[in-house]
Order: C-alpha cells, then structure tokens, then sequence
C-alpha cells in the first residue's frame, strides 16, 4: 500500500522548477560557514578537555605530595628524640638539667 507524500511548502515567489531544493551561492556559502564554525568549535571542545585532564592529573599530583608531606610532617612531630643530660648540663644547673 502506497502512501502519498505530502509535498513540501514552497516560498512565496519561488521559482525553481525543484520547489527550492536546489542550493542558491548563499546558501553554499552559509553551509560551508556553519560547517567550518562547527569545527572550529569541535577542536576547541576537544582542547578544553585535554586541558581540564590535564589540570586533574596535575591535581591529583599536587594531593600526593601534600599527603606524603603532611604525613611526614606528623611523623617528625611525633617522633621525640631525647636531648642527651650533659648537653643541658653544660650551661645550666644541675636542678635544671634534672627537670629537663
């Protein structure tokens, strides 16, 4: 069973034998615009993008290194070594050295 298909409307004052369906200079030259602005903004998607990667792995980086120093940090904090006595005998009294 066939179905008819409707035709398409036709601008006022349309000439062409096609109904308009045939490209006009204009018209070729708006297409190829569009068609170069779409890419134009293709690769600057595509360069945002490495950017934004980039910037990650840059940040994931810079959290590394700020949690291996930190923990180091913590980890000389806690770590006490003990001052030998004669070196707090040497300048003060031997009551003060006995508090130390």
């Amino acid at each position: 069973m066939e179905v008819p298909r409707k035709k398409a409307k036709t601008c006022p004052g349309d000439d062409t034998k096609d109904g308009g369906a045939e490209e006009t200079p204009t018209a070729a030259r708006q297409i190829a615009e569009l068609q170069a602005k779409l890419e134009r903004c293709r690769r600057e998607k595509a360069a945002a993008l490495w950017e934004k990667n980039a910037a990650e792995l840059r940040h994931e980086q810079v959290v590394e290194d700020l949690k291996g120093s930190y923990s180091d940090a913590l980890e000389w904090a806690y770590s006490v070594k003990s001052i030998p006595r004669d070196h707090w005998e040497v300048e003060y009294a031997e009551e003060y050295a006995d508090a130390m």
